[in-house]
């Protein structure tokens, strides 16, 4: 019987602001150079993720949508994942 081994690059296959599921494509078209992804269309805009907000870049020509909800058209967005161990959940 096979082991499956954890995968070292599974953190990478979660978005770094809201951990929603994003594809290999997506991060490589879109995230860091070493596959990350900060931002994606679950928490962010397409026209800030074009403009770099998945990789890290700071687009501040467009407002950000977690800021102002209004901006996605009313559209519920996942928000910032737990980062204080649950405490304040």
């Amino acid at each position: 019987m096979a082991v499956q081994l954890p995968d070292p690059n599974s953190d990478r296959q979660t978005c770094g602001y809201c951990e929603a599921h994003v594809t290999q494509e997506f991060r490589r078209v879109y995230g860091t150079d070493d596959g990350r992804v900060l931002r994606c269309p679950e928490c962010d805009t397409w026209a800030r993720i074009m403009r770099g907000s998945a990789c890290g870049l700071d687009v501040t020509e467009r407002l950000d949508p977690q800021e102002y909800p209004s901006r996605k058209g009313g559209v519920e967005l996942r928000k910032r994942r737990i980062t204080d161990g649950g405490e304040n959940a």
